[in-house]
Formats: C-alpha cells, structure tokens, sequence
C-alpha cells in the first residue's frame, strides 16, 4: 500500500494495511526501504546522481594483495558527543588480514576547531593476524563550541603499490583510504537511544552496478550502545538469485549515528523489467525505537 514517506517513496509500516502517519515513532513500527534495480543507462546516470547528492563519504576501503582482500572500515560514518560529556570512541575494523596491517588516523578541522572545540589525534594503528578492531578515544572540549570535525584514515607508505603491507584499490591521490564526521553537539541532559530510520525510503541501481549503499540513521539521541536487527525482503526481486540476501544485527555504540549496509546486486547479463527488494529494521534494544516512516 503507497504511504506518505519521504519523496512520494512507498513505505511499509509493519504488518498493518494502513500508512504510517508522520511523525509516528513506535517500536512496534517495522520501517521498510524499497530498492529497485534497472538496467538502462539513463537510469544509471539517474542513480549516480543521487548517490552524489544524498550519500554520506565512504567509510569503508579494500585493500588487496594477491589472493589476500583485506577491508578496513570505520565502525560508522557519524559519529556525535556532546560538550556536557565530549568524548566518543571511535573503532576501527581490519578483516580478511593474515599479514601485518597498518593505517595512520589524524583528525581534521572543520568548523570545530583543534585546542578550541577538541584535541587533536593522530597516530598509527597495527593489526597483528587475528586483531579485528581497535579504538581511537576522541575527546572533545567541554567550555568549546558546537561544531563538526572529521577523522580519517591514511596509507601508511608513500609507494602507490603497498599499504601497510598489501595493495591499496581505493584511495585517493592524498592516500585517504576512509573517513567519517564528528559532530559536537551543545549541552543536552537527556539520556534518549535514539531512533532508527533509513537514510531514504528507496533506492535505485543498475544491476551493473554490482551493489548499492543503504543508510541507517540513529536520531533523537545517542545515549548508550544499542542495535537493531537488518534484513532484506522478496517483492518482485528474489533473494539469492537476483540480490545478496542480508541478515545481521546492526550495533551502534555510544554516539555512532549511521551505518551503511552494502548490499550485493546479482547482474545475470539478460533483460529484465524493473525488480523490486525490501530492507527492513526490527527488534530494536538498549532503549532505541524505530520510526514508523522512512
């Protein structure tokens, strides 16, 4: 049934018939995001614009060394803290690894400023065979203003064929291999966990395209860890034959704010009408709700 959701979208409130009304915020609310993939390049040209003006950066580089595909990510792509408690932890993942990896992290001015809003990081983090994660604390000045910095992730070498011990595949020309915004919020005394929607309420991709970005937002607080459960859903598309089917449980730590699924699109080289999927969030915890419309 066609809902009231951003952009005239489609939206799916739970297992009800009816619309979802705006500004509804139940956890007994399941959102649901459609995703369409086409085939034709005006489409292609369409949903590369989008992605250009409604995705947040990347947080997430692979990096490759013969048959070794190693994926360094950072745990989100904004994170928060407020001045009345200005710190955040950022993580930092390194999977796929057997070797030795590295990877520089330094924090960049925004329009908060370093040894006025927050202090300055910047070091280098090793991840022997079998380490995972590590964190970085950044900490934020309590008597500084609201604002916003980011934190990214650097090769470790100056030779364009070796990061850290393997070949890098995507960064740039500055050797930035990922990086993410922290937000300085002004003093707030409440403890809320925050609302789970979706960053939109579809998506369109070209199956050529392999695979495709979906955010998950966290708004209306950040107190605490918490998570919500991630899966797909057949309409006309088919699990497993015609995209990646995807079941995973979300975890957003104290002040992370977005995650991005990628989800795999399967292009079996023939012509087919346009499909559709549906991504939806459930069960969510530690106090967190969902939105009733995406």
């Amino acid at each position: 049934k066609e809902g009231n959701g951003k952009g005239g979208a489609s939206v799916y409130p739970g297992d009800s018939s009816e619309g979802a009304k705006e500004g509804d915020t139940d956890s007994s609310y399941t959102p649901l995001a459609t995703v369409e993939h086409r085939e034709s390049q005006k489409d292609l040209e369409k949903i590369g614009q989008q992605l250009e003006s409604g995705l947040l950066s990347s947080a997430c580089t692979t990096k490759e060394k013969e048959e070794e595909c190693v994926v360094i990510s950072l745990s989100s792509v904004l994170f928060a803290m407020h001045l009345g408690a200005p710190k955040v932890t950022v993580t930092i993942a390194c999977k796929g690894h057997t070797t030795e990896q590295a990877v520089a992290y330094t924090t960049q001015d925004g329009t908060a400023k370093a040894g006025i809003d927050f202090t300055a990081a910047s070091g280098k983090l090793v991840f022997a065979p079998g380490t995972e994660s590590l964190e970085v604390d950044l900490v934020g000045n309590s008597s500084g203003n609201p604002g916003n910095f980011e934190v990214i992730l650097t090769d470790t070498t100056d030779d364009p064929g070796e990061t850290g011990g393997g070949g890098c595949s995507s960064k740039d020309k500055d050797g930035i291999l990922a990086g993410a915004t922290v937000s300085i919020l002004p003093v707030s005394d409440d403890d809320h966990a925050g609302v789970f929607s979706f960053g939109a309420a579809s998506y369109e991709v070209c199956e050529s395209e392999k695979t495709t970005s979906v955010a998950v937002e966290r708004t209306g607080g950040l107190h605490g860890d918490v998570t919500v459960h991630f899966t797909t859903r057949d309409e006309t598309a088919t699990g497993s034959i015609d995209y990646g089917v995807v079941d995973e449980i979300l975890t957003f730590k104290h002040g992370e704010m977005v995650k991005m699924v990628v989800l795999d699109i399967v292009d079996d080289e023939s012509y087919e009408k346009e499909e559709t999927f549906q991504c939806v969030l459930s069960d969510p915890t530690g106090g967190a709700t969902l939105n009733s419309q995406t």
